[in-house]
């Protein structure tokens, strides 16, 4: 078995990082939990977070706001998103918001082009159909 060499959670191995700290875990055989006071392990039923400033740390509300209030900005959220879910962001949790809406504004996107080929087919389509009703009409006088 497994122990994570940041905080000594056991690990079964199948996994490239600690489930409880997000540490890479070693690759090949078991390393006896770590000792390391500079991050306790935990007790039990205990939650433990991830340290301040860490990739895995999670946002702060201030950060939500900020981050949000970057994204109304018209063509700077766009750049912004890129970025962020590109890696130009270090925290974690900023990645996977800029990788969600990326894909819910291409998911919208999609949707908007449907949308206006099928009102285009629908508008387009009964004039075509008169005009065929209106020739058939021609030739019956």
């Amino acid at each position: 078995m497994l122990h994570c060499p940041r905080c000594g959670t056991p690990s079964d191995g199948a996994k490239a990082y600690c489930a409880n700290c997000g540490a890479p875990l070693p690759q090949g055989e078991p390393v006896p939990p770590c000792q390391d006071e500079s991050y306790p392990s935990p007790s039990p039923g205990e939650e433990v977070r991830p340290p301040k400033g860490s990739r895995f740390a999670p946002l702060t509300v201030g950060g939500y706001i900020g981050s949000f209030l970057l994204l109304c900005i018209p063509l700077v959220n766009l750049i912004l998103l890129i970025v962020w879910s590109c890696g130009g962001c270090k925290n974690q949790n900023r990645r996977n918001l800029a990788r969600a809406l990326l894909i819910l504004y291409v998911i919208c996107a999609l949707l908007a082009v449907i949308f206006l080929l099928i009102l285009n087919y629908a508008v387009n389509g009964t004039e075509i159909v008169n005009e065929l009703q209106l020739a058939a009409l021609c030739r019956t006088l």
